[in-house]
């Protein structure tokens, strides 16, 4: 079976799943194109004439797929696409014709592949669906521990709205009436969060080489992002021994709510009653994170992804 991987980058689990299946890579768009929408697309679209014929495409984001439409006129094949990036839940807000065209196109998707359950909820093409949570390297997190101190710590890299930034220097605020701390950012700031660099008790490192020693600074982990398709920083933590506090916008959440259903969380009030609960608790739940975390290495995930894209074969 010829499988062809088009991709953007890739990320380095999708490359690894494209690996699985022994695919040939090939770029949707070439780099000059990347940032520009309507130019990719364009781009892509006609290109999709001259793609490597294959059996079965799998695309790294759903966004590919007008990439093919012209494709299908020359013969049949499959479409496995990653849903990873918040292609469904931003294509509500766009202009009707646009929408209209990508869920045409979208009929050509024959397995949809979430990274998440939360991603798989948006999901609105009639597909075959399957849930493969996204490998996480742990081995550096995990001669790590829990610091005994009341500093919260998020690790980005991209420190923006969609990840709760802003949420996080609120709690922050919050707590301060009460506890002594800081709050640790690993990540760099958006534009429009630059203020953060200015807020007293907010250590923002950038990005830095070793994350796992600034997590070592801190007693509690926490990530109230407003979109995140899996949180593999969530997993990171959990490998440490924390017992971290998320949002219900978080792909791990259900990871987090097997540890204890406590630590999920909606608004900054309950981001508090958490915090607390993780004070007084987490050295019980340790043991408990570092074994759930351990379900998500390579070597177990990716066969979940092989049997995932066997829907297609």
């Amino acid at each position: 079976m010829k499988v062809v991987f088009l991709y953007y980058d890739p990320h380095p689990v999708h490359e690894a799943w494209a690996k699985s299946q022994h695919a040939r890579f090939v770029p949707f768009a070439p780099g000059w194109a990347k940032k520009a929408g309507l130019i990719m697309h364009a781009y892509a679209f006609v290109r999709g004439l001259f793609l490597p014929k294959a059996d079965v495409y799998l695309i790294e984001s759903p966004m590919m797929v007008t990439g093919l439409l012209l494709k299908r006129l020359f013969g049949g094949f499959k479409v496995v696409a990653i849903n990873s990036d918040p292609f469904f839940i931003a294509r509500k807000r766009w202009n009707p014709l646009v929408r209209g065209l990508f869920d045409l196109a979208g009929r050509l998707v024959t397995t949809m592949v979430s990274t998440s359950g939360f991603m798989d909820e948006h999901v609105t093409w009639k597909a075959a669906r399957a849930i493969v949570p996204p490998y996480v390297d742990t081995k550096p997190y995990l001669g790590v521990k829990p610091a005994k101190n009341k500093n919260v710590c998020f690790i980005g890299p991209h420190l923006n709205q969609n990840k709760g930034v802003d949420l996080l220097v609120a709690l922050v605020k919050a707590l301060r009436n009460k506890h002594e701390l800081d709050l640790y950012l690993v990540g760099t700031l958006s534009r429009e969060l630059l203020w953060i660099n200015s807020e007293p008790n907010v250590i923002v490192t950038g990005r830095v080489p070793h994350p796992e020693k600034i997590l070592a600074k801190c007693g509690v982990y926490a990530n109230l992002a407003r979109l995140e398709p899996a949180g593999i920083n969530i997993i990171e933590a959990m490998a440490a021994g924390f017992a971290p506090i998320v949002t219900e916008q978080c792909g791990y959440k259900e990871a987090v709510r097997e540890l204890s259903p406590r630590l999920v969380v909606r608004t900054v009030a309950d981001t508090v009653i958490a915090y607390e609960f993780v004070l007084r608790n987490q050295a019980k739940l340790s043991k408990k994170a570092r074994k759930i975390a351990a379900r998500f290495t390579k070597a177990k995930t990716i066969p979940l992804f092989k049997k995932a894209f066997s829907l297609a074969a």
